[in-house]
């Protein structure tokens, strides 16, 4: 009854707290993730670690109606609002559920993009594996949990998927192809450790990602740009517009885009007549090493420089009590889906709460500058920026702020645009 009260008095804050409620319980792994722009970062998700995303057509049209509801509400909401922040967390509001929308409507990854198939599995399953040792025994029954729920999501897929774009299944059999040796490394683990049921559970989720595998094998891809609805001028136009909350419409956006090219490019080449006029730009970039990396270890640099920001940031009172981040290796399953410098928030901000800066140093069958030599000196060139961009002042920072926000529509909405 209080909260029916609660909710009545402040009607902004029930409508979001609903939203966020259902959508953590229809997709709880793509909640607690940030690798899914397009849905909220819903706290409610870490309730659920034993339930794997749900994309049936029957779940997916039953969602699609309450968001519509749910769109309905805070659009009337909205429009008798004259409180400024209010009228502000409403907007974000609509454009969270309006990109939601857009994912199982417009662009309906869930029918053409098997990408989202894998890392709902994979993921999931490291949301798991990589849990608060706090809650181990919880997260033991859902390691074997999201294993068995794997069979159950490939079945949706392979029920879902048609018009698949070439690129789209090129990216998922490489995926799954890193996916294959994610679970080999787990099971050879379990093994070592004795934990029969988990050690099964692998064992049939294995089974049931083969069986994916050969469907998408015989898939035709389709070939025809235009025939990825993603890509279309007009799917873009309503992202920016709704999802984004960006009026400009495309040309004028390109045509910033092209000026800010050509400044980019005019100052590269200004830069390479100072520092060597027998050199071009691109030639200086990839020969440069930093002499401070000469020897070092590249796990070693990268926490000595995110030390030194930390430390720098804090000074200036930027920084203080920062959430724990771990820099760590890729995980096997995200190598080809990621760049070779990425990070993973996590999804709460409590004291057991863990962020993630992930390198990767080496790619399977990949050419030149994707070689274990080549990413290494990539990797050093730019850990300067790298460990800026990820950890202070960048993704780490501005996500333990946005997490211990009070607000609960600007604590769990993640603007895309901040990538």
């Amino acid at each position: 009854m209080q909260d029916k009260i609660t909710q009545s008095r402040n009607p902004l804050k029930g409508l979001a707290g609903d939203y966020f409620q259902y959508v953590a319980g229809c997709f709880p792994i793509m909640c607690a993730s940030d690798e899914f722009h397009w849905v909220p970062r819903a706290q409610a998700a870490a309730r659920y670690p034993n339930r794997i995303d749900d994309l049936s057509r029957a779940a997916v049209e039953e969602c699609v109606d309450t968001l519509r509801r749910f769109q309905k509400e805070a659009q009337d909401l909205a429009r008798t609002q004259k409180d400024l922040e209010r009228r502000m967390d409403l907007g974000l509001l609509v454009s969270s559920i309006s990109a939601l929308l857009m994912d199982l409507t417009t662009r309906a990854s869930w029918r053409h993009n098997p990408l989202l198939y894998l890392k709902i599995a994979f993921i999931g399953l490291e949301q798991a594996v990589t849990a608060n040792p706090s809650t181990a025994g919880v997260w033991r029954d859902s390691i074997v949990a999201r294993l068995h729920g794997m069979e159950g999501l490939f079945a949706q897929a392979m029920n879902n998927l048609n018009d698949v774009p070439a690129h789209h299944l090129q990216s998922a059999l490489a995926m799954m192809r890193d996916g294959n040796a994610y679970l080999a490394e787990l099971a050879r683990a379990w093994e070592r450790q004795g934990n029969r049921r988990a050690l099964h559970a692998a064992r049939k989720a294995d089974a049931a990602l083969k069986v994916f595998g050969q469907f998408l094998k015989a898939l035709p891809p389709v070939c025809r740009v235009a025939a990825d609805s993603g890509q279309t001028a007009a799917v873009l136009q309503e992202t920016l517009t709704k999802q984004f909350l960006c009026p400009r419409p495309l040309q004028q956006i390109l045509e910033i885009a092209h000026e800010e090219w050509q400044n980019c490019l005019d100052e590269l080449e200004r830069l390479q007549a100072c520092i060597d006029p027998g050199r071009s730009w691109q030639r200086i970039y990839v020969e440069y090493q930093p002499p401070e990396t000469a020897g070092t270890d590249l796990f070693t640099l990268y926490s000595r420089e995110i030390g030194l920001l930390r430390q720098f940031f804090t000074g200036c009172g930027l920084a203080q009590d920062p959430t724990p981040l771990e820099l760590r290796e890729t995980p096997v399953f995200l190598r080809s889906v990621r760049g070779s410098g990425s990070f993973s928030a996590a999804l709460g901000a409590g004291s057991h709460d863990k962020d993630f800066f992930y390198l990767t140093t080496h790619l399977p069958e990949t050419p030149g500058e994707q070689r274990p030599e080549g990413l290494k000196k990539r990797l050093h060139r730019e850990y300067r920026f790298l460990c800026a961009h990820e950890t202070f002042p960048g993704h780490h920072l501005l996500d333990t702020i946005r997490r211990r926000l009070a607000n609960p529509v600007r604590r769990q909405i993640e603007s895309p645009l901040f990538y």
